[in-house]
């Protein structure tokens, strides 16, 4: 919305140029979810079960021939995507709309999205000189183990895999996360 204003004398003739104040206002409505991209602090240390085959010096039939089960550790870290949701709807092009404490759910981004879902609460800090978002909760983390047999047991690759079972590990997971929108206008900004 714009307003003119005009001076004139008492003659009707334009003394000053006009001047123009305007206001803008913003129509849109408020939301109750937003997208988020996070990055976790800490990194998830697993235990990995590997067979390792025997030499097969002199096998010639083709067969796997017995072999052992070793473990490593591995760590993981990977960027997560967020579904974030407001229980009281929000203006999101407001700045301050992630100081509302809030629920959010992720996956991680990577090659298996599924193995590591996460729930949690997140909270923003928004002052005029410092602005991030942060998140904290709990994921589930899928491992791969053996039911039954345990690293050092001598075993064959076709027991090895049959043995094999998933289960769900609870880790917690804290980090900083960034609303998309504030990301596209960083890069636009550029």
């Amino acid at each position: 919305v714009t307003g003119k204003t005009v001076i004139t004398n008492s003659d009707g003739k334009q003394q000053q140029l006009p001047g123009e104040d305007g206001i803008t206002f913003d129509n849109e409505k408020r939301y109750h979810w937003d997208v988020s991209v996070g990055i976790p602090f800490s990194k998830l240390r697993q235990i990995e079960y590997q067979f390792v085959p025997a030499a097969t010096a002199g096998n010639t039939t083709g067969q796997q021939d017995n072999g052992r089960i070793t473990t490593h550790v591995s760590e993981k870290q990977s960027p997560y995507a967020f579904f974030n949701y407001f229980p009281r709807a929000v203006d999101l092009k407001g700045g301050s709309f992630l100081t509302t404490p809030h629920l959010v759910a992720g996956l991680p981004i990577s090659r298996r999205p599924f193995d590591g879902p996460m729930v949690g609460v997140g909270v923003g800090v928004y002052q005029s000189w410092i602005k991030f978002n942060l998140f904290a909760g709990v994921a589930f983390y899928r491992a791969t183990q053996p039911g039954m047999k345990q690293p050092g047991d001598t075993t064959t690759s076709a027991d090895f895999n049959a043995s094999l079972q998933d289960r769900r590990i609870k880790k917690l997971i804290y980090g900083i996360n960034f609303p998309i929108s504030q990301i596209s206008n960083a890069l636009g900004n550029q």
